[in-house]
């Protein structure tokens, strides 16, 4: 199974993060909370695939250094990650984590 780690993590140039539903957006650019993001994205692979219903609550659009988007990742439920190469949502490692990274920056309300 292909991850982000494999193939989008060492292109990323920035991430985009986008509260669904809300206008806030916050631009991920420094190299250190770039990794600080990728770590916090982790999903267990080891888990069952699971499939929302829902848009997602967060939108990661992790972009090349041309500002093409490489990757659309979406958070669901605050626990899950979804990837359109995966078919459906894996759970994150760090969810706690996560919810607390997006809350400083006001886009979830943790």
């Amino acid at each position: 199974m292909r991850t982000p780690a494999d193939t989008v993590w060492r292109r990323a140039h920035t991430v985009e993060v986008r509260g669904l539903g809300a206008d806030s957006v916050a631009v991920v650019s420094d190299a250190g909370e770039l990794a600080q993001l990728a770590g916090l994205l982790e999903v267990d692979f080891q888990a069952d695939a699971f499939v929302c219903m829902c848009w997602g609550d967060v939108r990661f659009l992790v972009k090349d250094v041309a500002g093409q988007t490489i990757a659309d990742l979406t958070l669901h439920a605050e626990s899950g990650l979804d990837w359109d190469e995966w078919g459906g949502q894996f759970p994150l490692l760090r969810g706690k984590e996560l919810t607390h990274w997006l809350t400083k920056r006001g886009l979830c309300s943790g």
